[in-house]
Formats: structure tokens, C-alpha cells, sequence
């Protein structure tokens, strides 16, 4: 075991709770017919229904007093509000002013935005691993992902720190052949495609200076560039600070853009950065065209203030070390049972290898995930598989500043619970939409 993963931090939270919201555990016969009423997708359980949801850590942060309180000071007029220029100075803190920096509605929006201006049909986009929104927007404009993920990532088993970083030399090798072809590289910062997995500052750099020798732009998505910046200075740089760290991560970018609604705290909103010299008008046009003012690209100015300090919190280290103990405490209670994760622990879930405990099934996820829902009204979501690809894996994402300790310990003791126990349905594919189907598939008992 990597030796990071056994710093679980028994200390107490670094905050106390002000605003409780109930919740509670439907029967099991009711459960039953939930989860089929869902047709055994998770993604389609009712959150009313479910006990502990794990699905996603997507727009599900509790806020903290300071953002609530500077929402109640928004000023919500249409162009150049004040939230806006707070924004900018609450990014400019971390990142410093070399990118002009736009509100949007939501990451996936921006990626809608940027790919469709950047990509034609018989473009290469080179990445480490996309996720499957991500592919399915550049896909949507004809062009191709080369995937170069550096070997150990294969190798789910192994410690290597890493396993978001960059194969170099392939990269070179692929910049040296299809230059022409190449539109840019896009780097997920943790990789939710590969476990919550980091990349080193040191590989960012390095592909920086590699995309600047061939005028290749370089796009960051830094959905969780707060948690990949503590990874990097726990098994990396230990004398750096967060925020140096963070400064160091998107000066490497051409472009960056941030789903706010993960690292950032907050329950929607996207931050694009477009580094200063580069041609940003045409841009500015489709955001007036598409999302509205450029000064709040679909959101309110209450939104922008709880995005401002969102971001300012999201680099606060004793949070971030509580919010990786967390996961961690999920990744050692399911490894200690021998059930099979990707190592080592990421930073925002741990991910169920279900294709290898259940390996003659054609959806291993869905089965696993519907048993423990089942078991103890524990929701987790499902990626990879038949829809895209690959293994398939039940994530179990943590939602930031919600859960306690307690609650991360009975998903933990269900899910092992259920596993051991080794009944699960066997499911066949009911409907399912022609792309993103591990999202809306549904599925009924084969005996059914």
C-alpha cells in the first residue's frame, strides 16, 4: 500500500454543522421497488429515496456561512455587477493575471462552447484520459481522442502516485507524426476517468513546455485542481503551499476552464480562463449568444459570490486534508475486505473494480450498485462498461463538507456487507439512449 493512503487524520472536521438537513432510510421492501421502478440505474433513484448518496461529488457541497452570507449582498444587474468583479478578484488571488476569466452556467457548457470553436472533423485531440461528457463533445464535432496515459495507469493495482500523468514520449512521438492534425491537449486535473487519480506538477510542467515547442495549445480541466494541488504537495513537493501549487498548475495552461460545482464549493457555475494574447472576441460572441452577459454567462450574482469565495475556501489545507481522510477512510474499509479498487486512493471517490467481481456479467456496475441500494439505501453511480468501453466501475464520490465520519462508516459496512454476501440481480439492458448511457440506461431482471 502506497504509504499516503494510511494518513486517514482522525481529527474532527475543521468546521461545525449550522443547517441539518434530514434524511431517511425507506424500508427494504420499498427499496426493492425503487431501484426497479429506477430501472436499476442509480442515476435514476429519487434522491428523496436514497439513504447515503454517494453518486456524485458534482454540485453537492454544503456551503459555508460566508457564502451564503455574500450571496445575500448580490447585485443582480445585467451587465458588469458587482459579483462580478468580486469573481475576478477571488480568482486573480490564486492565479494571478495573466488569463482573462468569464463565468458560465456549468463545465459542460464550456466545453459545448470551446470545442465546437476549436475542433473540425479530422482533428486530433490528445488527453491523458477524458471523461465521457468530455468525449462525447469532442466526438460531436468530428474530431478524434488519442488517449496517453502513462503505462502504470493500466496497472490498477499499483501504487504509482501518478497514474493522471502524460506518457512523454509518446506525446512527442504523436506531436512529431499528426502536428498538423493535432487542435490541442487536454488534461484532466484529478482524472475522473482514472480513479481520482493526480498528475504530477512536474509531468504538467513538462507537457507545457513540450505544447509550447509545438505551438499546440495546452487545456486544463481543473474540475479538481484543488484536490490534485494537495496530492502534489503530499507525494510530490511536501515544502510547497496549496496556493503555490495551484499558481503553478494553471500557469502551465494556454486555457483552463473549472466545473464550480466540484473543488469550487458551489452548486453551479463553470470559471473559463483564456490566457491574455490569445484571440478571445469570437469567444465573447458566443458566450453573449449562447449564455448570456459576459460578465455572468448564465448565472446569478448571487451564484458568482458563492463561486468567489468557494474558490478561495477550496484551497484551505486543513479542509482538504479532512477531505481527503475521508475518502481515504472509505478506500482502507473496502480494501482491508479485499474488495477490488483502484489504487491508489484518488481524490474524490474510490472506484469499485465491479468487472472483477462479477466478471461473466454484462453489467457488473448496475448489479452492485442496485444490491446496495438494496442492502442499506446507499447510492453510487456507474462509468465505463459496455457504454464506453473498458471495465466497468461503481464510484462511490464523496460529497464535500456533507458527511460525517459516521455516515462514510455505514456506506462502507453496507457495501462490504453486500458484496460478501454475493447476491446480486442479473440485469439485461431494458432502453438505452444512443450515447451517454451509463447516465439514463435502464435495465429489468433477466427472469423478468
Amino acid at each position: 500500500m502506497h504509504n499516503t493512503q494510511r494518513k486517514t487524520n482522525n481529527l474532527p472536521p475543521p468546521f461545525k454543522t449550522k443547517v441539518i438537513e434530514r434524511i431517511s432510510l425507506p424500508s427494504k421492501e420499498k427499496r426493492k421497488q425503487i431501484i426497479k421502478d429506477a430501472g436499476y440505474n442509480p442515476f435514476l433513484i429519487p434522491a428523496r429515496d436514497v439513504f447515503i448518496d454517494l453518486l456524485s461529488d458534482s454540485g453537492t457541497s454544503a456551503l459555508s456561512k460566508e457564502q451564503l452570507s455574500l450571496s445575500l449582498l448580490s447585485d443582480e444587474s445585467f451587465a458588469y455587477q458587482n459579483g462580478y468583479y468580486t469573481f475576478i478578484d477571488a480568482i486573480e488571488k490564486i492565479i494571478g493575471k495573466e488569463f482573462i476569466t468569464y463565468p458560465l452556467h456549468q463545465g459542460r457548457g464550456i466545453e459545448a462552447l470551446l470545442f465546437k470553436g476549436f475542433l473540425k472533423r479530422g482533428d486530433i485531440v490528445v488527453s491523458n484520459a477524458v471523461f465521457e461528457t468530455t468525449a462525447y463533445h469532442i466526438e460531436q464535432t468530428g474530431a478524434k481522442i488519442v488517449n496517453l496515459p502513462v503505462d502504470e495507469s493500466k496497472d490498477e493495482g499499483s501504487d504509482f502516485p501518478f497514474k493522471a500523468n502524460l506518457n512523454l514520449g509518446k506525446l512527442q512521438d504523436t506531436l512529431k507524426k499528426k502536428m498538423d492534425n493535432v487542435a490541442f491537449i487536454i488534461l484532466m486535473l484529478t482524472d475522473n476517468n482514472k480513479g481520482g487519480q493526480p498528475i504530477s506538477l512536474k509531468n504538467l510542467e513538462e507537457i507545457s513546455q513540450i505544447s509550447k515547442k509545438f505551438k499546440i495549445p495546452l487545456i486544463i480541466d481543473g474540475a479538481r485542481f484543488a484536490e490534485n494541488a494537495y496530492l502534489i504537495k503530499e507525494r510530490e513537493f511536501p515544502k510547497l503551499s496549496i496556493k503555490s501549487i495551484a499558481k503553478r498548475i494553471f500557469s502551465a495552461a494556454d486555457i483552463f476552464y473549472i466545473s464550480a460545482k466540484k473543488d469550487v464549493l458551489s452548486p453551479a457555475g463553470a470559471i473559463l480562463g483564456i490566457r491574455k494574447g490569445i484571440d478571445n472576441k469570437k469567444l465573447e460572441e458566443k458566450i453573449l449568444a449562447q449564455e448570456g452577459f459576459i460578465t455572468h454567462g448564465g448565472l446569478s450574482d448571487a451564484d458568482l459570490m458563492i463561486i468567489s469565495q468557494g474558490f478561495l475556501e477550496s484551497l484551505d489545507e486543513k479542509y482538504l486534508r479532512y477531505r481527503i481522510s475521508q475518502v481515504r477512510r472509505l478506500y482502507n474499509m473496502l480494501n482491508s475486505e479485499n474488495i477490488p479498487v483502484i489504487h491508489p486512493c484518488g481524490g474524490n471517490g474510490v472506484y469499485i473494480i465491479s468487472s472483477d467481481i462479477l466478471p461473466d456479467r454484462n453489467f457488473p456496475g448496475y448489479e452492485i450498485g442496485s444490491a446496495v441500494y438494496i442492502e442499506g439505501g446507499v447510492r453510487g453511480s456507474v462509468f465505463g462498461g459496455k457504454f464506453t468501453g473498458g471495465k466497468e466501475y461503481f464510484r462511490l464520490a464523496i460529497p464535500r463538507r456533507a458527511y460525517f465520519n459516521e455516515h462514510i462508516d455505514y456506506a462502507g459496512k453496507i457495501i462490504i456487507k453486500t458484496i460478501k454476501k454475493g447476491k446480486f440481480p442479473h440485469l439485461q439492458l431494458k432502453e438505452s439512449p444512443s450515447a451517454l448511457g451509463n447516465f439514463l440506461a435502464r435495465f429489468k431482471m433477466e427472469s423478468q
